[in-house]
């Protein structure tokens, strides 16, 4: 009678530990990560497009990057607050910031300049 008293015991006590420390989705996280590297591939495939004398789709392109980029930074920001897959989220917060044809125009502008 004993024994069957402590296994009870011990299978609330399990379930309560499982209660107190659910595990955390990283849902919004893996999200945002997804479109700061969509953003990445599509600028990149804009650079090769205007590289080879494709304007209008590269222009077309950047335009897209952009607006993914801000996806990928607002969803990364949403991650972080809402701790689902906080590490993910700053990821693609940083990668949807540099990948972003604006920034990432300026950046290659001021770097041109320092030789």
């Amino acid at each position: 009678m004993a024994s069957g008293t402590s296994s009870a015991t011990s299978g609330r006590q399990q379930r309560r530990r499982k209660a107190a420390h659910p595990k955390r989705r990283t849902d919004v996280g893996v999200v945002a990560t997804c479109v700061a590297v969509l953003t990445v591939v599509v600028t990149g495939v804009g650079i090769s497009s205007a590289m080879s004398g494709k304007f209008e789709l590269a222009t077309n392109l950047a335009y897209f990057a952009t607006g993914l980029s801000v996806i990928a930074v607002l969803v990364g920001v949403m991650a972080v607050i809402t701790k689902r897959g906080r590490g993910l989220g700053l990821f693609a917060i940083a990668l949807g910031i540099l990948a972003s044809p604006p920034i990432l125009t300026d950046i290659l502008s001021w770097a041109g300049g320092l030789g």
